[in-house]
């Protein structure tokens, strides 16, 4: 008989209460035919294995136990065909493939859209821009507008300041003469 139940790492240090790096030792010492790896990828060791564990340990109660309790499932379970097995694993593969694609076709569409999004964020910031350029351009036009008024008017008052002072400096100086 193969044995159906698979016992990982952590549940076999619970079992014999040791250590996970006690068992994992153990393990290592233990034939490849008795290792496997589930569905998760950790490693789990065979009910045969755990029997020749509980033999190598010298755990007489545990392996009375593991007996009793194999001899229990010998007598309710029934070994699905190879057949049977092969088509439930066929059939999860292809739900898996189904739902893979599934979330691709969701992916591809998604990136399409935020491929959208960017492109309007770009159009947005390149009118943004030229409305700038465009606003800075009426300002540099009006400044340059007030600009010559404004020179022209504090360059004749600075003229007429200057004229006063020279004026004045005259008759200042024409008082010490």
């Amino acid at each position: 008989m193969q044995p159906q139940e698979t016992f990982t790492i952590k549940e076999l240090s619970e079992l014999f209460k040791m250590s996970r790096q006690a068992i994992s030792k153990h393990i290592q010492k233990l034939d490849s035919s008795m290792i496997a790896k589930n569905e998760r990828g950790y490693k789990v060791v065979l009910r045969s294995g755990v029997l020749q564990l509980a033999r190598n340990l010298g755990n007489q109660m545990l392996l009375d136990r593991l007996h009793e309790y194999e001899q229990d499932n010998d007598k309710n379970v029934n070994i699905p065909s190879k057949n049977v097995v092969t088509n439930k694993l066929l059939d999860q593969l292809r739900e898996e493939n189904e739902f893979l694609r599934e979330q691709l076709a969701l992916r591809e569409q998604n990136n399409s859209h935020i491929q959208k999004l960017l492109d309007q964020q770009q159009q947005l910031t390149l009118q943004a821009n030229k409305q700038i350029e465009k606003l800075q351009e009426k300002l540099q036009l009006t400044y340059t507008e007030e600009a010559p008024e404004n020179d022209s008017t504090t360059l004749s008052e600075a003229t007429e300041t200057i004229d006063k002072q020279i004026d004045t400096e005259k008759k200042w100086w024409q008082l010490w003469k």
